[in-house]
């Protein structure tokens, strides 16, 4: 939905579902690395609010001006643990 809210604004979106693709999060800092975008959006669902917090940290292992940012349900509901996990 923030994507299509961005595209419908003028905006430049890539959509990258690792899961779908059937790709490791391995490879995410070398896609990172060639993309150079200015900010990640990371959906992150219940079940896989670990692995939300691991990719946002990859990305920002890769590149530290990248800015990033969790949406979804959970977030709000884990929002002290994310905030902890991410300003690390």
């Amino acid at each position: 939905m923030i994507a299509a809210v961005l595209m419908e604004n003028g905006y430049d979106v890539k959509i990258l579902d690792l899961l779908a693709l059937g790709l490791s999060e391995d490879i995410l800092p070398e896609i990172v690395s060639k993309e150079k975008p200015d900010v990640v959006g990371i959906t992150a669902l219940t079940p896989a609010i670990d692995e939300a917090i691991k990719t946002a940290e990859l990305v920002k292992k890769t590149d530290s001006n990248i800015q990033s940012f969790l949406a979804g349900l959970m977030v709000r509901y884990f929002q002290k643990r994310l905030c902890v996990a991410l300003l690390q």
